[in-house]
């Protein structure tokens, strides 16, 4: 844990300057405001999910707060010179086109919608989504790596050799008294645990149907994991240093938006000490372990919170 303290601490005090903290903090305010009072979301992309202008208007939309806390990044620190590799410039648009074809791409739902039983449909759709999202985020940050930089990195964040695993476990256990304590709640028992709010299904498999949901539920996030505290930060890093951690913090939240307020705010938090420690460390294990483990750990308390009410 003192280590972890140690990262988080240097970067604050070599890196960000208040000035700059405020700036993306007013930026990430007003587009919140924004999204709860006018749905900015709904406005600028998901009412035309079905139209061929869903993708480049998806990467506008996430443009605003990672080409915005950069090009913010830049001002406070003087670093305009950055934009003129167009190796950088290039990076950010496939960045962004990644993230637009996970959320756009939609073969598998029409499959699905066409060939599955209506009891068990929307626990198809929901596990070829995690599928589908979570192969999306790993398989062209990969391609990526495999074409730019195989020669002169490991894979973004899959190191184990010398990583502090331990801290992490320490933390889970210290949520657990949180969760249990979420578990009697009724807002929490309407939303969780997600198996049971997509499987309608009577066979007598529930238990193999609940494991795949599961798998997939945390592969998905652990390649999120990947995509924001892997690939953003460390491909990045080469260009920015740790000045791209904010960045991604800031376009992790946007992902965010529509999921309850203090999701929003914990996701800025909880992204940017992640984030930190996935740069110092150069790996992505410790997050994965933090973000599935916490998932899971909610998905069992509210099935055993059900079971009790």
């Amino acid at each position: 844990m003192r280590v972890f303290y140690h990262y988080v601490r240097q970067y604050f005090v070599t890196e960000v300057k208040g000035g700059y903290l405020l700036a993306i903090a007013l930026l990430l305010t007003t587009c919140i405001i924004l999204q709860y009072n006018f749905k900015l979301t709904n406005i600028l992309v998901e009412h035309h999910r079905q139209e061929l202008s869903y993708y480049p208007r998806a990467i506008l939309l996430y443009m605003l707060p990672f080409g915005g806390t950069l090009l913010l990044y830049s001002a406070f620190y003087k670093k305009w010179d950055v934009w003129q590799n167009t190796s950088f410039v290039f990076l950010i648009f496939f960045t962004l086109g990644v993230y637009a074809l996970r959320c756009g791409v939609t073969f598998h739902t029409e499959f699905i919608n066409a060939h599955a039983e209506v009891a068990s449909k929307s626990y198809w759709l929901k596990v070829s989504n995690q599928l589908v999202h979570g192969g999306i985020l790993f398989l062209f940050p990969f391609i990526w790596w495999i074409f730019r930089e195989r020669k002169q990195t490991q894979l973004y964040g899959w190191k184990y050799r010398d990583v502090l695993l331990r801290p992490y476990f320490i933390m889970l256990l210290c949520l657990v008294p949180l969760i249990i304590f979420a578990s009697f709640q009724q807002d929490f028992l309407r939303a969780y645990p997600r198996f049971a709010n997509t499987f309608k299904d009577s066979t007598g498999y529930v238990w193999a149907y609940g494991a795949l949901f599961e798998l997939s539920y945390g592969f998905d996030l652990a390649m999120n994991e990947f995509f924001f505290r892997g690939f953003i930060v460390l491909a990045f890093a080469k260009y920015l240093g740790r000045g791209v951690i904010l960045p991604m913090v800031a376009f992790y939240v946007f992902i965010h938006f529509g999921k309850p307020l203090g999701e929003i705010i914990s996701s800025f938090f909880g992204g940017l000490v992640l984030g930190i420690i996935a740069y110092e460390s150069k790996s992505i294990l410790g997050g994965i372990i933090m973000h599935v483990g916490i998932a899971w750990m909610m998905e069992l308390a509210a099935g055993i919170g059900r079971l009790v009410h």
